[in-house]
Protein backbone atom coordinates (compact mmCIF):
# COMPACT_ATOMS: atom_id res chain seq x y z
CA UNK A 1 0.00 0.00 0.00
CA UNK A 2 2.82 2.37 0.88
CA UNK A 3 4.53 1.84 -2.48
CA UNK A 4 1.34 2.74 -4.31
CA UNK A 5 1.00 5.96 -2.32
CA UNK A 6 4.61 7.07 -2.66
CA UNK A 7 5.05 6.27 -6.36
CA UNK A 8 2.81 9.08 -7.71
CA UNK A 9 4.35 11.54 -5.26
CA UNK A 10 7.86 10.60 -6.34
CA UNK A 11 6.95 10.85 -10.00
CA UNK A 12 5.34 14.24 -9.43
CA UNK A 13 8.34 15.58 -7.52
CA UNK A 14 10.75 14.37 -10.21
CA UNK A 15 8.64 16.08 -12.87
CA UNK A 16 8.52 19.33 -10.89
CA UNK A 17 12.26 19.37 -10.25
CA UNK A 18 13.14 18.46 -13.82
CA UNK A 19 11.05 21.21 -15.39
CA UNK A 20 12.78 24.54 -15.69
CA UNK A 21 11.13 27.83 -14.83
CA UNK A 22 9.37 29.65 -17.58
CA UNK A 23 11.43 32.26 -19.35
CA UNK A 24 10.92 35.75 -18.06
CA UNK A 25 12.19 38.99 -19.47
CA UNK A 26 13.21 41.99 -17.41
CA UNK A 27 12.61 44.42 -20.23
CA UNK A 28 9.37 46.36 -20.02
CA UNK A 29 7.31 47.42 -22.96
CA UNK A 30 7.67 50.98 -24.20
CA UNK A 31 5.05 53.44 -23.04
CA UNK A 32 3.43 55.62 -25.73
CA UNK A 33 3.82 59.39 -25.41
CA UNK A 34 0.72 61.02 -24.01
CA UNK A 35 1.46 64.40 -25.53
CA UNK A 36 3.98 65.84 -27.95
CA UNK A 37 5.25 68.28 -25.33
CA UNK A 38 6.32 65.52 -22.97
CA UNK A 39 9.78 64.13 -23.39
CA UNK A 40 10.98 60.76 -22.34
CA UNK A 41 14.30 61.18 -20.62
CA UNK A 42 16.73 58.53 -21.67
CA UNK A 43 20.09 58.06 -20.10
CA UNK A 44 22.26 58.56 -23.17
CA UNK A 45 25.50 58.21 -21.28
CA UNK A 46 27.82 55.93 -23.21
CA UNK A 47 30.25 53.83 -21.24
CA UNK A 48 33.69 53.55 -22.81
CA UNK A 49 34.56 50.12 -24.05
CA UNK A 50 37.01 48.32 -21.88
CA UNK A 51 40.20 47.26 -23.56
CA UNK A 52 41.05 44.17 -21.55
CA UNK A 53 44.28 43.52 -23.35
CA UNK A 54 45.59 47.00 -22.61
CA UNK A 55 44.41 46.90 -18.99
CA UNK A 56 45.99 43.49 -18.46
CA UNK A 57 49.29 44.53 -19.99
CA UNK A 58 49.31 47.69 -17.84
CA UNK A 59 48.77 45.68 -14.65
CA UNK A 60 51.43 43.15 -15.65
CA UNK A 61 53.89 46.00 -16.25
CA UNK A 62 53.07 47.39 -12.80
CA UNK A 63 53.62 44.02 -11.16
CA UNK A 64 56.91 43.44 -12.96
CA UNK A 65 58.19 46.95 -12.17
CA UNK A 66 57.32 46.72 -8.48
CA UNK A 67 59.99 45.35 -6.16
CA UNK A 68 59.01 42.80 -3.55
CA UNK A 69 59.19 43.82 0.08
CA UNK A 70 59.78 41.70 3.15
CA UNK A 71 56.02 41.57 3.79
CA UNK A 72 55.46 40.19 0.28
CA UNK A 73 58.02 37.44 0.83
CA UNK A 74 56.40 36.51 4.18
CA UNK A 75 52.94 36.41 2.59
CA UNK A 76 54.17 34.17 -0.23
CA UNK A 77 55.88 31.86 2.24
CA UNK A 78 52.70 31.57 4.36
CA UNK A 79 50.65 30.75 1.26
CA UNK A 80 53.11 28.03 0.25
CA UNK A 81 53.08 26.54 3.74
CA UNK A 82 49.27 26.58 3.82
CA UNK A 83 49.14 24.77 0.47
CA UNK A 84 51.74 22.22 1.59
CA UNK A 85 49.89 21.44 4.83
CA UNK A 86 46.55 20.91 2.99
CA UNK A 87 47.36 17.52 1.50
CA UNK A 88 44.81 15.30 3.25
CA UNK A 89 41.15 15.48 4.13
CA UNK A 90 39.91 17.52 7.05
CA UNK A 91 38.27 15.88 10.05
CA UNK A 92 34.81 17.10 8.97
CA UNK A 93 35.25 15.68 5.47
CA UNK A 94 36.32 12.32 6.88
CA UNK A 95 33.32 12.19 9.24
CA UNK A 96 30.96 13.13 6.40
CA UNK A 97 32.39 10.41 4.19
CA UNK A 98 32.04 7.80 6.95
CA UNK A 99 28.43 8.84 7.59
CA UNK A 100 27.51 8.67 3.90
CA UNK A 101 29.15 5.25 3.50
CA UNK A 102 27.37 4.02 6.63
CA UNK A 103 23.95 5.19 5.44
CA UNK A 104 24.39 3.65 1.98
CA UNK A 105 25.66 0.39 3.47
CA UNK A 106 22.77 0.20 5.97
CA UNK A 107 20.24 0.88 3.23
CA UNK A 108 21.79 -1.79 0.98
CA UNK A 109 21.86 -4.38 3.77
CA UNK A 110 18.24 -3.60 4.70
CA UNK A 111 17.12 -4.06 1.09
CA UNK A 112 19.07 -7.32 0.78
CA UNK A 113 17.70 -8.73 4.03
CA UNK A 114 14.10 -7.66 3.48
CA UNK A 115 14.19 -8.25 -0.24
CA UNK A 116 12.06 -6.60 -2.84
CA UNK A 117 8.52 -7.90 -2.91
CA UNK A 118 7.88 -8.97 -6.51
CA UNK A 119 4.84 -11.14 -5.85
CA UNK A 120 1.65 -9.73 -7.29
CA UNK A 121 -0.82 -8.32 -4.80
CA UNK A 122 -4.49 -9.16 -4.78
CA UNK A 123 -5.32 -5.65 -5.99
CA UNK A 124 -3.04 -5.94 -9.03
CA UNK A 125 -3.94 -9.52 -9.89
CA UNK A 126 -7.19 -10.74 -8.29
CA UNK A 127 -6.73 -14.22 -9.82
CA UNK A 128 -3.34 -14.85 -8.18
CA UNK A 129 -2.91 -18.13 -6.33
CA UNK A 130 -2.41 -16.54 -2.90
CA UNK A 131 -5.64 -14.50 -3.10
CA UNK A 132 -8.80 -16.00 -1.70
Amino acid sequence: MLKKTIAPLLIGSVVLFSLGPSKTFAQTTTQPKTAESEHIWIDTRVEPKLDFKAAFSKEMANVKARTLTLADYERIEKQQQAQASRKGWTKGEKIGLVVIIGVVTTFTIAVLIRGINTTPSCVDDPFATNCT
